[in-house]
């Protein structure tokens, strides 16, 4: 938790911030003693809200915080659309999407998956973090569903995710927030977890072109071979016998950038994701972890098709000789014997990861269940260029900017780390005023980095 930057009982719009609720880098949220809730953010962020339109200047107040200045401004209910892992209400998600047209007009290229959503105002304030933006269909489907990555235009899929959805209720959401309402030909045709022919696997609209997954070349080509392929072409698989791609273990040291290629290829889908880590499935008490993942691999096949997502693979399915007398373990690496040959019939796609295959039990290994076992690892110097390159692509550039010490340095780092040099150089860059990142935005965001 970050300190506060306001003393309790500070009083800013004839009210007293009371308890810090939660913060990022250039702003805060804090609970005030009428109850609602109050925002501050740096002059630097704030302006942009203010000049954009987003939030008329007379509704906020300035603040002095030392040297620095932000500003505060006050609403009934602020939610970091980031942080919403439970499903909303209809009339919740109906504003909020009212909400999302009204701010899209007034901010044409921001990313509002990360955005600060003011209820009371009805506006959604972007914080130009620097990564790469979510379709608003998408944002307002992660919210809608609680956090599953499906687009609230995609009725076939919204609809077996929440059952009280009506097509009349949903047509109203993607009306209210501005999006079109896809022609009921371009939806995909009802669930069917059985993988039979004409599956929604079928009807599905994906992304033109190759999946895209900068910095892993290799990575990148087996996804495209063994995965994207045969989902986008599913016919010609078929009359060979192949019906859907079989799971995939990663492994390789920690940091190596398994979890980004993992997220990467889901977002491609566009399928719901459900995950198997400790946090979520793990439990002290006997049958329980197992009963659990059965109940992911089951709501996975009733919304197929679907992405089940394994985190930390060797806490589940190590090696029942290490295991020992620990019932617990050996009942978790016989269900998922039970379920890893099956997922694929069912158009399940299993992606697991682990930094220890060593430890992982060689049943659990062979083909049939794992069918690919894929090392991952870490970045070499042409791996990093490719992803610099296309981090930078996005960005306005100086024509004389050097990447090759950054390039230089990041290799054998985990890709987020260059994937934050570059983010923090546009941040500098902005910071500064300047139009493009040069030479000293990156010099001072690598230097930054190194320190660490």
């Amino acid at each position: 938790m970050q300190n506060p930057w306001l003393p309790r009982g500070y009083q800013v719009l004839g009210t007293a911030a009371a308890e810090l609720l939660m913060g990022g880098p250039q702003w805060q949220l804090y609970r005030t003693a009428a109850g609602d809730v109050l925002l501050l953010a740096l002059e630097e962020l704030a302006g942009r809200w203010l000049k954009s339109g987003l939030l008329p200047q007379n509704q906020g107040e300035a603040v002095s915080l030392g040297r620095s200045r932000a500003w505060a401004f006050r609403d009934s209910r602020i939610v970091p659309l980031e942080n919403c892992t439970e499903a909303w209400e209809l009339p919740e998600v109906l504003d909020l999407c009212r909400a999302l047209k009204r701010s899209r007009q007034l901010e044409k290229d921001a990313g509002f998956q990360d955005a600060l959503y003011l209820e009371q105002a009805g506006v959604l304030l972007p914080l130009w973090t620097g990564r790469v933006a979510v379709p608003d269909a998408q944002v307002l489907g992660r919210v809608l569903t609680g956090g599953v990555d499906v687009a609230v235009t995609d009725f076939a899929r919204l609809s077996a995710l929440c059952p009280d959805l009506t097509q009349g209720a949903w047509q109203e959401l993607v009306q209210a927030a501005g999006l079109a309402v896809p022609l009921p030909a371009q939806q995909a045709v009802e669930v069917s977890p059985q993988g039979a022919e004409g599956s929604p696997q079928e009807s599905r609209k994906y992304p033109e072109g190759d999946f895209a997954l900068p910095g892993r070349p290799q990575l990148e080509k087996f996804f495209n071979e063994h995965i994207i392929d045969l989902v986008k072409h599913p016919e010609a698989y078929r009359r060979m016998g192949i019906t859907f791609p079989t799971a995939v273990l990663l492994y390789g040291p920690p940091g190596c950038g398994k979890t980004y290629a993992v997220d990467r290829l889901v977002e491609y889908l566009g399928w719901p994701r459900y995950s198997i880590d400790s946090a979520s499935v793990g439990s002290p008490y006997i049958h329980e972890t197992s009963k659990r993942i059965g109940e992911v691999f089951a709501l996975a096949k009733a919304h197929a098709p679907a992405v089940v997502v394994i985190d930390e693979m060797e806490a589940f399915v190590s090696s029942r000789d290490r295991a020992g007398s620990n019932l617990h373990q050996v009942e978790e690496v016989d269900e998922f014997l039970r379920q890893l040959p099956e997922a694929a019939a069912h158009q399940v796609l299993v992606l697991a990861m682990t930094n220890r295959l060593d430890l992982i039990d060689a049943a659990v290994r062979r083909t049939g269940r794992f069918d690919h076992l894929v090392e991952v690892g870490m970045p070499s110097e042409a791996e990093v260029a490719s992803l610099v390159q296309a981090l930078l692509k996005k960005r306005p550039v100086s024509p004389e900017l050097d990447t090759r010490e950054l390039v230089r340095t990041m290799a054998g780092r985990p890709l987020s780390d260059t994937d934050y040099v570059i983010r923090e150089a546009a941040r500098l860059a902005a910071k500064n005023k300047k139009t493009e990142i040069d030479q000293a935005c990156l010099n001072e965001a690598l230097l930054g980095r190194r320190q660490e």
